[in-house]
């Protein structure tokens, strides 16, 4: 299960990413946020 979870994340991480830009959060600071794979 553990490379399925890291293949969500690589789905879900420009999502986040888009959704934290949305509501006004800096690229770099979005980036920071989520753990680097």
């Amino acid at each position: 299960s553990g490379l399925q979870g890291e293949g969500m994340v690589l789905l879900l991480r420009p999502l986040v990413v888009d959704l934290l830009e949305a509501t006004g959060t800096e690229h770099e600071d979005a980036a920071a946020l989520l753990p680097r794979l």
